[in-house]
């Protein structure tokens, strides 16, 4: 759990901000260093935009960065027991919907309704994934409901999935 609530001076304020949760090298299948690894999970909440989180996902693919017909997720539950999700899909996928179109459909908001993921919007312009397997989604905080200060985020978890035209694997 990480509380929101404008952490001055703390390390919650930097980039990649407070690990939140963490997971062993190499014990993904089908095999190692594929990019499907998911390492950590670091959120950060800067004191020059307290309205912004910065998520940060960590993968095991340094060199090559992320894995084609591969979704990225931070899943995470919202004080109005709404369970969230910020996702990152590296390559458009022939055959799958997208909300969005352009850069737009490559980081995206959204909830689980009903077993399924919805996309509510795009995540904001500065999100990145870089070859060093960083992957950091930018999120003005009303795109996650209605989040005050003080409000706590539960349940945060890294997730990846190999998708096919068909859906997930």
């Amino acid at each position: 759990m990480i509380p929101l609530q404008g952490f001055a001076q703390t390390e919650y304020c930097t980039a990649p901000g407070e690990l939140v949760t963490e997971d062993a090298t190499g014990d993904v299948v089908p095999v190692p260093g594929t990019g499907l690894d998911v390492l950590t999970v670091h959120i950060a909440e800067p004191a020059d935009d307290p309205d912004t989180l910065h998520f940060t996902l960590k993968i095991d693919r340094p060199s090559q960065g992320a894995t084609p017909q591969t979704r990225y997720y931070v899943n995470f539950l919202t004080p109005d027991g709404v369970e969230r999700f910020v996702r990152y899909t590296p390559y458009p996928i022939p055959g799958a919907e997208n909300a969005f179109s352009g850069a737009d459909q490559m980081f995206s908001v959204g909830h689980i309704e009903d077993g399924s993921s919805v996309t509510d919007a795009p995540a904001e312009p500065a999100s990145n994934a870089s070859a060093d397997g960083n992957i950091t989604f930018v999120v003005k905080t009303r795109t996650l409901g209605r989040l005050s200060p003080g409000d706590v985020i539960a349940d945060i978890e890294g997730e990846s999935a190999i998708y096919t035209v068909a859906g997930r694997v």
